[in-house]
């Protein structure tokens, strides 16, 4: 007996000239404009053929990048996409204007500093938030101070100018005599200043002048003790220190 053979399709997809592509295979081409295409056997039978659909799809990989990079091809020529690369620093300005930064550039925005870096995937945009010390406006207007902005506006300071009428501590070394203490004695004292003015006044056509001074409010006495050197003994004196300091008409 004879053998009989009959001639049947391959279960594949036909791809012209290129040849033929098994059902779950893709071939992949590059365009020098980005754009990549690819073809992939599908699992679908077309009756009409005899053999498997081919379908087709391309992606326009370059147009992922954004303005501050450029598209890099694939090593591997079966991969679809490259990688975007940074060139530059993207920024986007609270208008709506964008801008490209070289790496070194230095910016500050609503209180965020920008640094355009170079790092390992190309320049990148370092964002850092400014982390402002605690500041009381309230008690800075209350010792006489000043309100100052730094950090480009983002943070407060206290300048002052001088500091108010209140109780400060001296060293010194106190005398009676040939009497003295053996040390520097701490002696509360009155230091700050005070409120003055010059005001014209029309009912006698020239300027008041008003003026406080800084002093005490109360006294306390203290002891000290002092060393006679004429005896070589040992005294108690008595000094008066503020108990607290204001401002006071003179």
């Amino acid at each position: 007996a004879c053998k009989r053979y009959k001639c049947v399709r391959e279960a594949v997809c036909v791809f012209g000239e290129r040849g033929v592509l098994r059902p779950g295979q893709i071939l992949v081409e590059h365009g020098n404009d980005g754009l990549c295409y690819s073809w992939e056997c599908s699992s679908a039978f077309d009756p009409a053929s005899g053999f498997y659909l081919l379908r087709t799809s391309s992606v326009n990989c370059s147009a992922q990048c954004q303005p501050n990079q450029i598209y890099i091809p694939p090593k591997d020529r079966s991969t679809c996409c490259g990688v975007c690369k940074n060139i530059s620093c993207f920024y986007q300005h609270e208008n709506g204007t964008t801008a490209l930064y070289k790496p070194g550039k230095s910016w500050v925005s609503n209180c965020m500093r920008f640094d355009c870096s170079d790092t390992q995937f190309g320049p990148t945009l370092i964002t850092y938030s400014y982390i402002c010390p605690l500041f009381n406006e309230t008690e800075c207007m209350k010792i006489g101070g000043t309100v100052v902005s730094y950090m480009d506006g983002c943070c407060k300071t206290c300048k002052e100018d001088g500091k108010l009428c209140q109780k400060v501590t001296v060293r010194m070394t106190i005398r009676k005599n040939d009497c003295r203490s053996n040390r520097p004695v701490n002696i509360v004292s009155c230091d700050g200043k005070c409120p003055s003015a010059s005001i014209y006044n029309y009912n006698i056509n020239t300027y008041a002048r008003f003026c406080k001074c800084c002093r005490e409010t109360g006294l306390q006495r203290r002891a000290v003790q002092l060393y006679c050197s004429s005896n070589a003994t040992w005294v108690s004196y008595t000094i008066q220190e503020p108990t607290d300091c204001s401002c006071q008409w003179s």
